[in-house]
């Protein structure tokens, strides 16, 4: 589990690498993060 800053409130919040997720306690906001695309494409050209 990492720990990063939640994009709403600025606090720090628990990102979960595996599911994607990020659930901030302080705002109360749970985010699903999208992966980036364009790594993958760049990983598959190589």
């Amino acid at each position: 589990m990492l720990f990063v800053d939640c994009p709403l409130c600025d606090d720090v919040a628990p990102f979960d690498a595996a599911t994607g997720e990020l659930d901030c306690e302080a705002c109360g906001v749970r985010l699903e993060v999208a992966p980036d695309a364009t790594r993958a494409e760049l990983a598959f050209a190589a």
